[in-house]
């Protein structure tokens, strides 16, 4: 009984190796197949738009994932059958790449939509915001330097990088604009350079009007007329300043005179009841 079941083994083994060997010749040909497509269709193609790339990356990744199970299951059984272990240079090839353009691909995902959920905010509401912004999109810029130099010429590398920068250079404008000191005729002025128009109403502008008059175009004349807002209410400030001092003056003269007034009328009163008598 004992040698019928180890000869049953046996013979279930020897089937095993070869269907083993039968499926990884098999899956030799379709790694070789996957590299091709991979190279045909997906993301490294060049020229394709970011979100196109962004598409084609998790397609792949699921098509890749199927295939690395495998890849696994196949090199432990070579491994138990005490067979050499198939390598896969394609299957290897792919996965490197599909773990850098994931990393690239998942924070040019992030900053875009971060950066794009920012505009939702009411302008009135920018101000308190704008340090916390700041603080996230540095993070972001930390991120994407640390990216394989490889992807630096990539177009989803570079729309992430401006975009990171770009909103970074927006963000001390966006803090002089909020400034308490702009009045309605600097927007207006600000409408002019920009060739938009904006309503200003606390519960319509949102930053996404303001994005979209392209600021960091017109950055020097927008600055000019912040500046000129603040040295505007500057001199206002000192000119309510003198005229609270002046009006405070008049009164102390005005009081002044009444009493030099009655002191008049005393006089007088003493002088004319003296001369009748």
């Amino acid at each position: 009984l004992a040698t019928d079941t180890s000869d049953n083994l046996a013979r279930q083994q020897v089937g095993f190796k070869r269907d083993l060997i039968k499926e990884v010749h098999a899956f030799v040909a379709d790694a070789q197949a996957f590299r091709r497509d991979w190279e045909a269709n997906g993301p490294m193609v060049p020229g394709l738009d970011p979100m196109e790339a962004v598409d084609r990356l998790k397609k792949f990744q699921q098509m890749f994932e199927v295939r690395k199970r495998k890849w696994e299951n196949y090199s432990s059984g070579e491994e138990l059958f005490g067979l050499q272990v198939t390598s896969f240079p394609e299957l290897e090839q792919t996965e490197k790449e599909v773990s850098m353009l994931d990393r690239l691909y998942s924070l040019y995902v992030t900053v875009i939509s971060t950066i794009k959920g920012y505009g939702d905010y009411f302008w009135v509401d920018v101000v308190e915001k704008v340090d916390e912004w700041g603080e996230q999109v540095l993070q972001y810029q930390a991120q994407c330097k640390k990216l394989p130099k490889a992807l630096r010429d990539w177009p989803a590398y570079v729309d992430c990088r401006d975009t990171i920068d770009n909103f970074l250079e927006m963000l001390p404008l966006f803090q002089a604009l909020a400034h308490k000191a702009m009045r309605d005729r600097h927007w207006r002025a600000l409408m002019q350079i920009t060739g938009k128009e904006l309503q200003l109403a606390d519960d319509v502008f949102k930053l996404q009007h303001l994005l979209d008059c392209h600021i960091l175009q017109h950055r020097e004349e927008l600055e000019e007329i912040t500046t000129a807002a603040v040295k505007e209410e500057q001199i206002e400030t000192k000119l309510a300043g003198i005229e609270s001092d002046w009006v405070a003056l008049n009164l102390v003269r005005r009081h002044c005179s009444l009493h030099v007034l009655h002191a008049l009328d005393s006089c007088y009163v003493i002088f004319i009841s003296q001369w009748c008598f």
